[in-house]
């Protein structure tokens, strides 16, 4: 059971304490059970065990604080452990999964994950066998196997698969000294997976022999070497991932190969800057400018071979950026509140003096409001108040909200006061 812990001042607690405080403190009637109970329902688990927990330190002996300690702990780990098999962190699940059953056997829900996770984890155990035993890495497929029935004990899958393992090496166990043969002659022809494979045939079905252990060592160097000369060409080709997984081979192989702990190092940096940038990526579709920035600025600190393909994303980023400024400006301008378009026009000039029409848009905006300020001028020297309305909807079709024009043009049709011309002559499509 999860530990009671002692707790910070009430300034100290997250809102949710503090929304139970106060839901507390207006309905009284609210029990602990209740209070723990609004915490794991809302997904608190964490919180809800150290309530429990400070609920059973203010009380020690209490039957029931300590029974709600229990739910809330065992909630808590179960969200620990479905978090984890969803993640495939199948190990990990299991050992959350057994926690709730030590505190309480009978639980159902954690019996069913359980069950459904170790046959999960013995399925893909399984799985991995088979696929080690088409490669006739038997020793590696029987430990696959021998792990899936200890993960679920008589598994059908393994147990079947397991017999027909045996099968194939008894077949084979009075070949050893043929096997040995062909894999001193693969050894010559420098075909070292062959060799390995030979060797490996006689190294199961015979005691091992120094000559066995020195030639099946030439092997492993050979091949180690193999592996690194092919992770060093997939990591020419940006292939980071699967040079990784090569230059690991490679070190499996011989683990004083240097060659390959180097690649290993720069291919682990690699793979984390392209991680880096395939969040910037989507961040950039999302059109999260700031945080892609942030990552991909991150990326371009760590990376020590792909910089160009981090600018480039970081030129995109840049791009979007602007390009959602100027749809900014641009929708100001088609919704006719020109003074803050011609603002968001020439903020984005500023910061990208030729970006496509924004130029031009911007004039024209300019020339527009200009218009609307000549009209209004003409207003003061004006003392018919037909004219003065005329005028004032001429300023309202080139610019809505011109300075006091709409409130100018409410307060005359108030009073009943007509335009003497059409007011739509003016309208600027």
């Amino acid at each position: 059971m999860l530990q009671p812990r002692f707790f910070a001042p009430w300034w100290g607690f997250s809102p949710v304490i503090l929304l139970l405080v106060a839901c507390a403190s207006s309905k009284p009637e609210m029990t602990p059970a209740e209070r723990v109970d609004v915490l794991v329902r809302h997904g608190q688990f964490a919180l809800a065990v150290e309530e429990a927990a400070r609920l059973r330190q203010e009380d020690p002996v209490s039957a029931e604080y300590e029974l709600l300690h229990k739910q809330a702990s065992m909630a808590y780990l179960l969200e620990q452990a479905r978090r984890a098999t969803f993640a495939d962190n199948d190990e990990y699940a299991i050992r959350r999964f057994e926690e709730v059953l030590a505190l309480d056997p009978n639980s159902r829900i954690a019996q069913r994950w359980l069950i459904k996770t170790r046959t999960k984890l013995a399925d893909r155990l399984t799985n991995e066998g088979m696929e080690l035993a088409s490669g006739n890495q038997f020793q590696d497929a029987w430990n696959r196997y021998n792990q899936a029935v200890q993960v679920l004990p008589d598994y059908p899958r393994a147990v079947e698969a397991m017999g027909e393992l045996d099968r194939k090496m008894a077949h084979r166990e009075d070949m050893g000294a043929a096997y040995y043969d062909q894999g001193v002659a693969a050894l010559v022809e420098e075909e070292y997976a062959i060799a390995a494979n030979r060797f490996g045939y006689v190294r199961k079905y015979r005691a091992e022999d120094e000559r066995l252990t020195r030639r099946s060592g030439q092997v492993d160097v050979a091949r180690s070497a193999e592996h690194s000369d092919l992770g060093a060409l997939l990591e020419t080709e940006r292939l980071f991932y699967a040079a990784q997984a090569e230059f690991l081979a490679a070190l499996r192989f011989s683990p004083d190969n240097e060659k390959a702990r180097d690649g290993v190092r720069r291919c682990e940096l690699e793979t984390d800057v392209a991680l880096l940038m395939a969040r910037g990526q989507s961040a950039l579709t999302r059109g999260e400018f700031v945080k892609a920035r942030a990552l991909l600025e991150e990326a371009q600190g760590l990376t020590q071979v792909q910089t160009k393909e981090v600018q480039d994303l970081l030129d995109a980023v840049e791009q979007g950026r602007l390009t959602a400024v100027y749809a900014g400006a641009v929708h100001l301008e088609n919704d006719l509140r020109i003074e803050q378009a011609i603002q968001a026009f020439e903020e984005l000039l500023v910061q990208a003096p030729d970006f496509r029409d924004a130029p031009a848009r911007l004039e024209a905006l300019k020339a527009r409001w200009k218009q609307a300020e000549t009209l209004y001028g003409q207003l003061e020297g004006e003392s018919n108040s037909g004219n003065r309305l005329t005028i004032l909807l001429k300023i309202e079709a080139l610019c809505p909200d011109f300075r006091d024009v709409p409130e100018r043009i409410d307060d005359m049709e108030r009073r009943g006061i007509k335009p003497n011309a059409p007011s739509t002559e003016a309208t600027v499509q």
